[in-house]
C-alpha cells in the first residue's frame, strides 16, 4: 500500500520504525523532518494530482451539470416549505396579536366602564353640592328681596302719607286741586259763550 505512488515511496515499514525512533530521540527533529518529508510528497505527486483532477473534472462537471436540475428542485420544494413555514408562524404570530389585541381592549373597555362610573358619582356629588349652594343662594336672594320690599313698602307708605297730608285742609297739594278746578271752570265757561 505505501508503495503505490510509483514504486517508490518515502514511506515504508522501515522508514515508519525509524521515524519513531526519531521521535524518540528528538521531537522537534521528527516535526521537522515530517515537514520536509509533506513538502517533498506534495510536489513529488502535485503533479498526478493535477491529472487526476483535470482528467475527471469533465465527469464532475457532467455529475454537476446531471444533477443541478435535482438539486435545485430541491431546493425549490425547501424554499416552498420554507415559505409554508413561515406563513403558518405568520399566521400564528398574527392570531395571537389579535388575541392579545382583544384582551387589551376588554381591559381598556372595563377600565373605560370604571372611569365612567367614577365620573358618575363625581358628578353626582358635584350636582349635589350645587343644588345645595344654589338653595343657599336662593334663600340668601330670597331674605334680601324681603327686605327690599318691605323697604320700598315703608317709603311707599311714608310717600303715601306726605300725599294724604298735602291734600289737607292749607296744604300745598289741596291748593294745586282747588286750581285746577277753577281753571277748569273758567275753559268750560269760556267754551259756553263762544
Amino acid at each position: 500500500m505505501w508503495r503505490s505512488f510509483g514504486g517508490r515511496s518515502a514511506l515504508s515499514w522501515p522508514s515508519i520504525g525509524a521515524l519513531l525512533a526519531l521521535y524518540r530521540r528528538s521531537p522537534g527533529a521528527l516535526c521537522r523532518w515530517s515537514f520536509g518529508a509533506i513538502l517533498a510528497l506534495f510536489w513529488r505527486y502535485s503533479g498526478a494530482i493535477l491529472a487526476l483532477f483535470w482528467r475527471y473534472s469533465g465527469a464532475i462537471l457532467a455529475l454537476f451539470w446531471r444533477y443541478s436540475g435535482a438539486i435545485l428542485a430541491l431546493f425549490w420544494r425547501s424554499l416552498g416549505a420554507l415559505s409554508a413555514a413561515i406563513w403558518r408562524s405568520l399566521g400564528a404570530i398574527l392570531a395571537a396579536i389579535w388575541r392579545s389585541l382583544g384582551a387589551i381592549l376588554a381591559a381598556i373597555w372595563r377600565s373605560l366602564g370604571a372611569i365612567l362610573a367614577a365620573i358618575w358619582r363625581s358628578l353626582g356629588a358635584i350636582l349635589a353640592a350645587i343644588w345645595r349652594s344654589l338653595g343657599a343662594i336662593l334663600a340668601a336672594i330670597w331674605r334680601s328681596l324681603g327686605a327690599i320690599l318691605a323697604a320700598i313698602w315703608r317709603s311707599l307708605g311714608a310717600i303715601l302719607a306726605a300725599i294724604r297730608r298735602s291734600f289737607g285742609a292749607g296744604g300745598i297739594g289741596g291748593r294745586l286741586v282747588f286750581t285746577n278746578v277753577r281753571i277748569c271752570e273758567l275753559a268750560f265757561r269760556c267754551k259756553t259763550v263762544a
